[in-house]
């Protein structure tokens, strides 16, 4: 890339900035944010701990990139009959149950594109490859076994199809049932949002959705109001 064919002694406030400018539009606002930081910090290391001889941080004066905004995005009844009747009547099974199943267990879609077969025993699954490098079992309901049983083993994935074919089974669902800024890790949400409106404590809904601290769970937890307002009534 632009930056890495740079002599770090040669590396200027403005191509980092120019470098930043073209990755923002391929990456989310979070993401941005996150890469700057590091380069910031690695620049930081070079230049006091290993005495690359640089005066200043070229970063140093450069605004970060802005945090994204938490989604606090809830799937409604309405919304989710709708996509089941669409994604019912797709060619291909398989989108269908794995939005099933993501809805139902809170799980990322890479978690659930390379589960298999011998990853499910006594109602539980063994996440082998999560996005933060831990692993972690999780129990299954009695719906997401379901799922599971409904689906033919013809492959050692359970799930043996594409994320590119399912971000466009997702993108048709959306366009047939007209809903707006829904997004399927937006199931990852509500999954999360319902096990501790179930009871769940914290580290009890953690150790399922794979969260290392409660703050970044916390960022998907959304509880619902009105089931809130009810149980402060009882």
């Amino acid at each position: 890339g632009p930056l890495g064919s740079t002599d770090l002694k040669y590396l200027s406030q403005g191509q980092i900035h120019d470098y930043f400018r073209r990755r923002a539009s391929k990456v989310a606002e979070g993401t941005l944010r996150r890469e700057f930081l590091l380069l910031r910090r690695l620049l930081s290391i070079a230049i006091t701990s290993w005495k690359l001889a640089v005066a200043v941080n070229p970063m140093t004066e450069l605004s970060v990139p802005k945090d994204s905004p938490h989604r606090e995005r809830r799937v409604t009844a309405n919304e989710w009959a709708s996509i089941l009747n669409i994604a019912s009547n797709l060619r291909n099974p398989l989108p269908k149950a794995v939005i099933e199943f993501a809805y139902e267990t809170g799980m990322r879609r890479s978690e659930i594109l390379k589960l298999r077969w011998d990853d499910v025993h006594n109602q539980t699954c063994n996440i082998r490859d999560s996005k933060n490098g831990l692993g972690r079992i999780i129990p299954l309901s009695k719906t997401a076994m379901a799922i599971i049983k409904e689906l033919e083993a013809c492959s050692e994935n359970i799930f043996p199809i594409s994320q590119n074919a399912i971000r466009l089974s997702w993108e048709r669902i959306m366009a047939k049932t007209r809903i707006e800024n829904l997004r399927f890790h937006d199931l990852r949400h509500e999954a999360i949002s319902r096990l501790l409106e179930k009871g769940l404590t914290i580290p009890e809904a953690a150790s399922v959705s794979g969260h290392k601290t409660a703050s970044m769970l916390m960022r998907y937890a959304h509880p619902d109001p009105v089931k809130v307002r009810e149980k402060m009534m009882q």
